[in-house]
């Protein structure tokens, strides 16, 4: 990949219903799985984020399916982050097949809270920096589910 971030795993079986697909609850597996992998290709992994006292729960997510997923299918998610304000960031992703197909998309709003007051708090530096070096926008970072 351009970006050099590349992620490999496939739809598991346990992941699918009784119809084949990929049930719809696990869509939010693979969105969360996106975004550890992003921050820790980034060099800030969400463990040394919540380490530093720092948590980053999901305030708004939308999910819009367009196609189904499959058992064993390869799944490759362009992922889109931005600042939000101060104190939230937004994740945008696509979910394609190997044939390019728009098979789902999705956004995520997270927020930035003081795990020891359990309060929303500004951008941690370490975070404000990793994307201002980025001009606040990652863009296409493709990840493999």
């Amino acid at each position: 990949m351009e970006d050099g971030l590349e992620i490999k795993v496939r739809a598991a079986y346990v992941d699918t219903d009784q119809m084949g697909f990929v049930h719809h609850s696990n869509y939010v597996k693979y969105l969360e799985y996106a975004r550890w992998e992003w921050f820790r290709f980034m060099g800030l992994p969400y463990k040394t984020i919540e380490e530093n006292g720092i948590l980053m729960p999901v305030v708004d997510m939308q999910l819009h399916f367009v196609k189904p997923i499959y058992y064993d299918d390869l799944i490759s998610i362009d992922l889109e982050v931005k600042l939000v304000g101060a104190a939230r960031l937004k994740f945008d992703y696509g979910l394609y097949n190997e044939h390019g197909q728009l098979l789902h998309s999705a956004q995520t709003i997270l927020a930035f809270v003081k795990k020891s007051t359990k309060r929303p708090c500004r951008v941690p530096d370490a975070i404000s920096s990793l994307l201002s070096q980025f001009d606040l926008k990652i863009s296409a970072f493709s990840i493999t589910v």
